[in-house]
């Protein structure tokens, strides 16, 4: 995610933003001011529709829907068919409320209800930078080893390094992009998979493991606070 200032007052805000958290100046797509009006204009309701819905302040697509289905209908239609009808869904779609989990907005198809605030502009970066130096190093020591062994063990150490690696770049390059910590976080877990075979042909201690789970569960823990 990279930052733009707001036309307004000055701050910096994410580019996903689509008002600016600190003074409700709207901002367009392109960062450019689009008026300042209470409502979200046409454009904007149109990406919040079907798959395409995201907060209209932190761009995130992870929210609860409170879709003013009355009670009666639904459970009789889910009692009756097992699911809701689309034409229900859609008899009732301007009636949806949003509620963004990652900066707490609330907002229907038309305008922001109760604005929140970005929270990936205040989590501290100190967990991907010291979880991606960490690694990149870690993976330099699992390269130097590898050309000190047999051929098999050194083919292993090699492909765990550039897992350790990537997983270390992806890391630095994550710092408030969910998608991306998602991407290392499965690279430590593959990496974890070959020190576990490592292990078990009897060619290693668990301790790179250890490193590698700890490594895992930090990222997952930032994974958690963008969410």
């Amino acid at each position: 995610m990279s930052m733009i200032k707001c036309p307004e007052c000055g701050k910096e805000i994410s580019d996903k933003a689509y008002i600016c958290p600190n003074c409700g100046y709207p901002i367009s797509n392109a960062g450019a001011p689009v008026g300042k009006e209470e409502n979200i204009s046409n454009e904007k309701s149109d990406m919040l529709t079907d798959e395409n819905i995201k907060c209209p302040v932190c761009g995130s697509q992870y929210y609860d829907v409170s879709n003013g289905i009355p009670i009666y209908k639904k459970i009789f239609e889910l009692w009756a068919l097992g699911f809701i009808l689309p034409k229900t869904r859609d008899k009732y779609k301007n009636d949806m409320i949003y509620h963004c989990k990652k900066c707490g907005t609330i907002w229907d198809n038309n305008k922001i209800i109760q604005q929140g605030t970005d929270k990936s502009l205040k989590i501290s970066p100190a967990i991907p930078v010291t979880i991606g130096v960490l690694s990149i190093l870690f993976a330099v020591i699992l390269a130097a080893i590898a050309f000190t062994v047999d051929p098999l063990f050194k083919v292993l150490l090699m492909i765990t390094a550039c897992l350790m690696l990537s997983a270390g770049v992806l890391s630095l390059m994550s710092i408030g992009k969910q998608n991306v910590v998602n991407a290392s976080c499965i690279l430590y877990q593959i990496s974890g998979i070959f020190f576990i075979a490592i292990f078990l042909l009897g060619r290693m201690n668990l301790i790179p493991l250890l490193i590698t789970v700890v490594f895992f569960w930090c990222m997952k823990t930032y994974e958690r606070k963008l969410s």
